[in-house]
């Protein structure tokens, strides 16, 4: 059996979980996948996904869309490997809603779930229970992430592409939806990107940000004059340079690229 569960715990590579959905309870729980580290994860609402150290991905959870890419609707409570993506070596992988990405070492770029805002970048707004490949970059993805209905790919040249859902501005251009994947323009090449449920964020390699998208509960960090521009790109007036990003549904962290003392920040 490939999936390892109760006994023998590794000392790297294992997954602990915590918490409570419709298909199981809030005790925690652990998983490994044996003889291959597993060195990236994602979280959707409802599903898991994670990849290995030889580029496996396995999946696991709720699964009404698709979002588990293993060919059914049949909700998973063990990791399954996504088998249709064995001949690629995956490097990234993000979780929205109901749907996943995977970025691979050949430069593809693989959507599968629910498709009902564009996410999936197809052309269309059919759901996918296996992977489909919507872009094929020069090199592979430097990351790749995923909102409620959106989802951006960064490339090794600093470019965004993003498509999907818009109807909070959150791809950044003057449309409904965004059906195929879309380079969209910032004045530097970006180094890091994230989402919100319907916000985007992106760092610059100067150390600039820019965010877009839901600007309710202050998420976009934008004053007020600015975030009436919200549906574009808007630098953050942040005094320091930036080198991360993270964002949850209602917040974003920004990561400064020099430390400072606890008296400096009082």
């Amino acid at each position: 059996m490939t999936i390892e569960q109760d006994f023998d715990i590794p000392d790297t590579g294992a997954v602990f979980t915590f918490g409570r959905s419709r298909f199981a309870d809030n005790a925690p729980s652990k998983f490994w996948i044996k003889n291959d580290l597993i060195v990236e994860m994602a979280c959707g609402d409802e599903h898991t996904a994670v990849i290995t150290e030889t580029g496996r991905v396995f999946t696991i959870g709720n699964n009404d869309m698709g979002q588990l890419g293993l060919g059914s609707t049949k909700p998973i409570t063990k990791p399954s490997c996504v088998k249709a993506l064995k001949p690629e070596k995956a490097l990234h992988v993000a979780c929205g809603r109901s749907h996943t990405i995977v970025s691979c070492g050949s430069g593809g770029v693989f959507l599968w779930g629910g498709n009902s805002d564009g996410q999936l970048g197809t052309g269309d707004l059919l759901d996918s229970l296996l992977p489909i490949e919507v872009l094929k970059l020069n090199q592979p993805a430097l990351s790749v992430c995923a909102g409620s209905c959106h989802s951006l790919v960064l490339t090794a040249e600093g470019d965004i592409y993003i498509w999907g859902g818009n109807t909070e501005g959150q791809l950044g251009l003057a449309v409904d939806q965004q059906l195929l994947p879309h380079q969209l323009s910032l004045p530097q090449p970006v180094i890091n990107i994230t989402c919100g449920y319907y916000h985007t964020v992106a760092v610059t390699a100067t150390g600039d940000a820019y965010s877009w998208g839901d600007g309710s509960e202050g998420r976009l960090g934008l004053c007020e004059n600015l975030l009436a521009l919200h549906t574009h790109p808007q630098q953050v007036p942040i005094a320091e340079k930036v080198v991360m990003v993270a964002a949850g549904n209602t917040h974003t962290l920004f990561l400064s690229a020099r430390s400072r003392t606890h008296d400096e920040l009082e």
